[in-house]
């Protein structure tokens, strides 16, 4: 994982074995935000869903304003390194562009039942090597 712009170590809360993790976004289909865990917290269902996407991911309004509303409300976000788009990369990238100034929770797993849940800052120029993207 790459952190260019945050300051490290990381905030890191290590879930217990066993232990069910909380809500997080796992992933995201053709037009909903699936969500998995245990949420803390009622969804609606036009929370999680959003028009279809013709437009990619990350340009996509209508969702980036309901992922960011998630992440407002404490739902963690699931890493990938092995997608194009994980829940957790489209956040990153969303701050470094400077459409979300607030921190947000990435969660990944260690084994099958060993979650860890990472608190990823808003990233800050010069720290690490990293400068703003410039806004399109």
């Amino acid at each position: 994982m790459y952190y260019l712009g945050r300051k490290l170590p990381l905030e890191i809360r290590y879930g217990n074995p066993g232990e069910v993790a909380p809500a997080y976004v796992s992933g995201i289909s053709r037009d909903t935000i699936e969500i998995a865990g245990t949420p803390q917290i009622s969804i609606p269902a036009s929370d999680l869903t959003f028009a279809e996407r013709s437009v990619r991911m990350d340009l996509n309004a209508e969702l980036s304003e309901k992922m960011i509303r998630l992440a407002l409300a404490g739902i963690a976000f699931s890493y990938d390194d092995h997608g194009y788009w994980s829940p957790a990369s489209l956040m990153r990238e969303w701050q470094e562009e400077g459409k979300f100034n607030h921190s947000f929770y990435e969660i990944s797993w260690r084994a099958p039942d060993r979650w860890l849940l990472t608190t990823i800052p808003v990233p800050e120029a010069g720290i690490r090597g990293w400068e703003p993207k410039a806004r399109q």
